[in-house]
C-alpha cells in the first residue's frame, strides 16, 4: 500500500474535530476522549499511526484490528 502524507492542514483539521469532540468532557475523560477521535481519524488512512497514538496512551484496544496483528 502506498504511504499517503498527511498535509499539516488536515492533520490540524483532525486535531480540531477530536478536540471538539471531547470538549463536553473534563479531566481525563476529555483527553480520553480526544485520544479516542485522534485514533479513529488516522485509522482511516494510516491505521499504523492510529494504532501507534493508542498503544502510546496506552489505549491499544482502540486500534484496528489489522493493526494490532503486529
Amino acid at each position: 500500500m502506498d504511504e499517503a502524507a498527511i498535509t499539516t492542514s488536515e492533520l490540524r483539521g483532525m486535531i480540531e474535530r477530536a478536540g471538539k469532540a471531547g470538549s463536553r468532557f473534563t479531566g481525563d475523560r476529555r483527553a480520553a476522549v480526544v485520544i479516542a477521535h485522534l485514533c479513529g481519524a488516522f485509522d482511516v488512512a494510516h491505521a499504523d499511526l492510529g494504532a501507534a497514538l493508542a498503544k502510546a496512551a496506552g489505549m491499544s484496544h482502540l486500534a484496528a484490528p489489522a493493526a494490532n496483528e503486529d
